[in-house]
C-alpha cells in the first residue's frame, strides 16, 4: 500500500472515531493541520474558603470623669482669704457662707453681735508656725483679731475670732527706742522697748505700723517686721520703713511720704513710738 493510501485509512479511521456530523467538521476545521487535539477535562473542585476570623477592634472607653468633691476647707489658698470672706458674711448677715470658711465657734462669735460702720478694714495676716495664722483688723477702738490653720496646698479655715480692745496708750503703756529715729523709705530701723505684756502686747506676729496723718488720709502702713518678746515683755527687733500704705477705714493707698509718724504695735491706735521718714 502507498503512502497516500496509508494516510487516507488513517484519516478514515479517525473521521469514524469521531462519529462524524458537523460537531467533528467543526472541531477538525478549529484544529491546526497535523495537531492533535486531546481536551482534557479539568475535575471541577468546589472549594469554600473558611471565612477569615473577625476581629472587632472596640475604641478603648473613655476614663470616667473623677467626681471631684470640692472640701470646703481647701478653698482659701491663702490665710487672708479665709479671714476675709468670714468678715465679708458677717458684714452681709449670712452665717452659713461663714460656715464655709470657719469653724462655728468663730462664727458664734461674730454674730454674737451685729455689723456696724464703720466695721474693721485690713487683713494684715502674720504666721506663728507653718501652718498656724493670725490675721488682724482695724476698727474704731477695737481690733478683729482671726486664728487661722492650714496650708496653701490643703486650704485655709478660720478657727477662732476674737474682739480685742485697744488699750490706752497713757503712761505705763510699753513704749519703743527707734535707732536711727530718723530713715528713708526701705532703711532697716532697730527697735527695742519694755511693757509688752498682756493681749494684744505680747503677741511676736502681731503688726508694727507706720502711722500718720495729711491731705485727708489718716494713712497706716504695715512695716516687715521682726521682732521677739520674752516673758518679761521686753521686745527686741527691726523692720523696714514701708513705702505705701492704706487710707485708714478705706480701702485707697498712698505713698509714706517724707513726716514724722507714730509706731503702733497690733492696733493702728496702740501706739509705742515714732519715727521721722526722710526722702
Amino acid at each position: 500500500m502507498g503512502v497516500v493510501g496509508m494516510g487516507a485509512l488513517v484519516a478514515a479511521s479517525v473521521a469514524g472515531c469521531s462519529g462524524g456530523g458537523d460537531e467533528g467538521e467543526e472541531a477538525a476545521a478549529g484544529d491546526a493541520p497535523g495537531a492533535a487535539t486531546t481536551a482534557v477535562e479539568q475535575p471541577t473542585s468546589t472549594t469554600t474558603a473558611a471565612a477569615a476570623p473577625t476581629t472587632v477592634v472596640s475604641a478603648p472607653r473613655p476614663a470616667p470623669t473623677p467626681t471631684v468633691v470640692v472640701d470646703d476647707d481647701a478653698r482659701f489658698s491663702r490665710p487672708g482669704d479665709a479671714a476675709a470672706h468670714l468678715y465679708q458674711a458677717w458684714r452681709d448677715g449670712d452665717p452659713d457662707s461663714a460656715a464655709v470658711a470657719a469653724d462655728a465657734d468663730a462664727v458664734d462669735t461674730l454674730f454674737a453681735r451685729s455689723w456696724r460702720q464703720p466695721g474693721f478694714t485690713g487683713s494684715e495676716c502674720t504666721e506663728e508656725s507653718s501652718d498656724t495664722h493670725r490675721c488682724f483688723m482695724d476698727g474704731e477702738g477695737e481690733s478683729l483679731v482671726f486664728g487661722v490653720t492650714g496650708t496653701s496646698r490643703s486650704g485655709y479655715r478660720v478657727t477662732s475670732a476674737s474682739f480685742v480692745a485697744h488699750p490706752a496708750t497713757a503712761d505705763g503703756a510699753p513704749s519703743l527706742v527707734v535707732s536711727p529715729a530718723r530713715a528713708a523709705v526701705g532703711a532697716t530701723v532697730s527697735v527695742e522697748g519694755d511693757g509688752f505684756l498682756g493681749d494684744p502686747w505680747n503677741a511676736t506676729d502681731a503688726p508694727l505700723y507706720l502711722v500718720g496723718g495729711g491731705d485727708g488720709c489718716a494713712l497706716h502702713a504695715v512695716a516687715d517686721a521682726d521682732v521677739q518678746i520674752d516673758g518679761d515683755g521686753h521686745l527686741v527687733g527691726d523692720f523696714v520703713v514701708p513705702a505705701i500704705g492704706d487710707c485708714r477705714m478705706s480701702e485707697i493707698q498712698a505713698p509714706v511720704a517724707p513726716g514724722r509718724y507714730q509706731l503702733a504695735y497690733a492696733c493702728t491706735a496702740c501706739f509705742v513710738g515714732e519715727i521721722e521718714v526722710i526722702g
